[in-house]
């Protein structure tokens, strides 16, 4: 089997194992994530709100008066702003920061 080729984030992970007499444990970390501090604006507050109520992009749309593309271009921003990838992902991160 070979190694998959490295990347920048993959030359980061350190790996250790660990043999406590009943099978290998390998334990993996990663440098954190570094903490955002970037405030959210009242429209993306308001965005997040909907998310965070299971709100699909039409519905938010409707509610703020915006076209459904707008939403989710938000919605698409808020992702790269926060440096998250899902709507699960955006809510977790943003409940840990509190």
């Amino acid at each position: 089997m070979s190694n998959p080729p490295e990347s920048p984030a993959t030359r980061r992970l350190r790996v250790w194992t660990i043999d406590p007499g009943d099978g290998v444990v390998a334990v993996v970390s990663a440098p954190a994530r570094p903490a955002v501090s970037l405030e959210l604006t009242r429209a993306e507050r308001d965005i997040v709100d909907g998310i965070a109520r299971g709100e699909s992009n039409r519905a938010i749309a409707r509610r703020r008066g915006t076209s459904e593309r707008t939403v989710a271009n938000q919605i698409a921003a808020l992702f790269a702003k926060l440096g998250v990838v899902s709507r699960a992902e955006l809510l977790v991160h943003l409940r840990d920061r509190r």
